[in-house]
């Protein structure tokens, strides 16, 4: 993943996240490798980890993580910690499966 800041059409300054190409594949080579392990020392952990995986697969599409993003924002002005704790906005209409 990479991140940068710049200005923003439409005004104002944002932050950029990109995907690298290859992520996924890497993740899902690495996560295979690390289920093997898992499975020999803590075949217990086995459901869990298989939910880990299902979770994280998910965190490869950034427009889900953008609506995420934003209730987070949504939730954090509604609370009594909106003057302490700041969350972006992210712009869903700009967000792409690999471009937050």
């Amino acid at each position: 993943r990479y991140a940068t800041t710049g200005k923003y059409a439409g005004g104002g300054t944002v932050a950029v996240k990109v995907m690298r190409p290859d992520s996924k594949v890497r993740f899902i080579a690495d996560f295979r490798l690390f289920k093997t392990l898992v499975r020999i020392t803590l075949p217990s952990w086995s459901s869990f980890i298989e939910e880990l995986e299902r979770r994280v697969m998910n965190e490869f599409d950034y427009r889900d993580e953008a609506v995420a993003l934003n209730d987070v924002r949504d939730n954090i002005f509604n609370s009594r910690y909106k003057r302490r704790i700041k969350v972006p906005e992210a712009h869903i209409e700009l967000c792409t499966r690999n471009l937050l």
